[in-house]
């Protein structure tokens, strides 16, 4: 008689079921979670399978260590934390990857930036809506009601120096998930279909990776779409649409940063979840970058004024970060501290490579801010 062929596919499990596995394998060996584990949030920042709930509790009950966050040993078994969990985590995740994006280092975090309030209350949102998609789409039914488009998509707009790659970084720190750049350069392609062959590959990696993706200069890939007049026009209104059609569908983080936010049309401006501004700061947001941007063992001489570089107006806190790596290597090499008159000069390179060739050295030095 003929054999018959069974092809059985098995895919991960929903959050719900991803949650009862963690308590059960937690359970299964002997480990109690430390309050700093919350199940919920774990299971919304991090989509992984019954193999590598397992995987993850082996590894962090050898290589969890107590001094950073690690396990406890009780009588009856170890209290696992958060750090070292998720850590396990993220090592089993960013593989997939490969060639298609960098990983940055997401060292930086809220406190290491300043943010205006309606800024700073965005970021919290993203955030919550990380932290919180099982809860709302498992507990609450929503996940009934959008097959597609439970991930979360972010165009962070602005001049450049503003720092929307370290915005980036710091919402990747909060929510402890890997950040990956993508290489707008690798993805596009001039030859008709190889784009949309590039991003599907990249969506379908990063599927796995549990990390967010950020797309750098992203208007290089996302411009906007024009009236078809050519096939050109029509290719690239394609692409465009593809593009769109991926992110809605990716169940992580896309962050999109761009200088120019008039180079996406307002289409693709409402399919994003949300629109973060990053403009230049004003004086007293200068001031808080200054009287922060100097490490604590740099030497510092007492005619140091922050409150007059904070006055240059324009300045973005990339260029006040260059103007004080500048005035330390003034005064390093004169082994010395850190004194006015090197910020000063530091101030004003930077001012003449915006372009502002007369400089501002003497209104500086005088005081005529």
């Amino acid at each position: 008689s003929d054999a018959l062929t069974f092809i059985l596919v098995l895919k991960t499990p929903g959050r719900n079921s991803q949650k009862l596995l963690w308590e059960e394998m937690g359970k299964r060996y002997g480990i109690t979670y430390d309050k700093d584990v919350l199940l919920d949030e774990l299971v919304s920042k991090f989509n992984v399978t019954p193999g590598n709930i397992e995987t993850t509790l082996k590894h962090a009950l050898t290589s969890g260590r107590a001094d950073e966050g690690g396990i406890k040993k009780e009588k009856n078994g170890v209290i696992l934390g958060r750090e070292t969990i998720e850590a396990q985590l993220r090592s089993l995740s960013g593989e997939r990857l490969g060639t298609l994006a960098k990983k940055l280092t997401a060292s930086f975090g809220l406190k290491d930036i300043q943010l205006r309030q309606d800024t700073l209350d965005t970021v919290d949102k993203i955030l919550d809506r990380i932290r919180y998609r099982s809860v709302v789409n498992d507990r609450f039914g929503f996940a009934e009601k959008l097959p597609y488009g439970k991930g979360v998509s972010v165009v962070l707009y602005g001049p450049p120096g503003t720092g929307k790659t370290m915005l980036a970084c710091v919402i990747a720190h909060e929510l402890g998930l890997d950040l990956y750049r993508v290489d707008t350069s690798e993805i596009g392609s001039k030859y008709i279909g190889e784009t949309e062959k590039n991003l599907r590959s990249l969506f379908e990696a990063a599927k796995g990776s549990n990390g967010i993706l950020f797309f750098d200069e992203a208007d290089a890939l996302f411009s906007k779409r024009t009236n078809v007049e050519n096939s050109n026009d029509k290719h690239a209104n394609s692409q465009v649409a593809f593009l769109l059609q991926q992110i809605e569908e990716y169940d992580g983080l896309s962050i999109l940063a761009t200088n120019v936010v008039g180079s996406f049309d307002a289409a693709f401006k409402r399919r994003m979840t949300y629109m973060i501004s990053v403009d230049k700061p004003d004086e007293k947001e200068r001031l808080l970058i200054w009287q922060n941007v100097f490490p604590k063992d740099t030497p510092l001489n007492k005619d140091v004024n922050f409150e007059l570089y904070a006055r240059v107006d324009g300045m973005t806190g990339s260029s006040i970060k260059a103007a004080a790596l500048s005035a330390a290597y003034l005064a390093a090499a004169d082994d010395r501290e850190v004194c006015n008159n090197d910020i000063i000069e530091a101030i004003d390179a930077e001012y003449k490579k915006a372009g502002n060739m007369s400089g501002i050295k003497q209104d500086l030095q005088f005081g005529m801010l």
